[in-house]
């Protein structure tokens, strides 16, 4: 599959911008469970990564590491600000830039909005599905079959054909020339049938 090479804290701050334009606060839990879905669902729609790195199996559902180590310091409480890199030279904060690519955007803006009713705990339980992939990570790593935590692009393309995954919209504009706040209005108003459905 080909490499996206977007920095997961990108696409983590392209998704608090969203939920922000819903009016909704956003915790590290939540944050990591919507991220996994997102990635997900360009893989589904795209056959192409979203982000760079991988997830990894813990108890409350797929975590991002990288992520995770860019939000912690929050605890369970909101997060307060957006993530920055770090210069490996000076160790001064760096501005992440955005995402460019629309469907990349497109994406991910369907599913904030499509999970936006959901709390913290709705979204574990959604992640941790019978069928779905963290599930199937955990099985496996239980029987001894698989190394490690590490939940693989294989292993999300394989476990949707068992499980309602995507909610992704392929007849939704096709334009690039809106905001935002367009885009999340756009979801929001023209709801997209799926994970709670199925």
């Amino acid at each position: 599959m080909a490499e996206r090479n977007n920095d997961p804290r990108v696409v983590a701050n392209f998704i608090l911008k969203t939920r922000k334009h819903l009016g909704l606060d956003t915790t590290n839990l939540e944050l990591q469970k919507i991220l996994f879905f997102c990635h997900s669902n360009y893989l589904l729609a795209r056959r192409e990564r979203l982000m760079s790195g991988h997830f990894e199996a813990w108890d409350y559902g797929p975590v991002h590491p990288i992520v995770y180590r860019a939000f912690k310091g929050f605890g369970g409480n909101p997060i307060q600000h957006e993530a920055e890199g770090r210069d490996p030279f000076t160790k001064q904060p760096v501005y992440l830039d955005g995402i460019a690519d629309f469907q990349q955007r497109q994406i991910i803006t369907a599913t904030v909005a499509d999970l936006s009713k959901m709390n913290a705990f709705q979204l574990v339980e959604l992640s941790h599905k019978k069928g779905g992939a963290w599930a199937s990570t955990v099985s496996q790593a239980k029987a001894g079959g698989a190394l490690g935590m590490r939940i693989t692009d294989e292993m999300i393309v394989s476990c949707a054909t068992r499980t309602k995954l995507v909610p992704y919209d392929s007849k939704a504009r096709k334009t690039n020339n809106f905001s935002a706040e367009d885009e999340v209005r756009y979801y929001v108003e023209a709801p997209i049938a799926g994970y709670g459905s199925g």
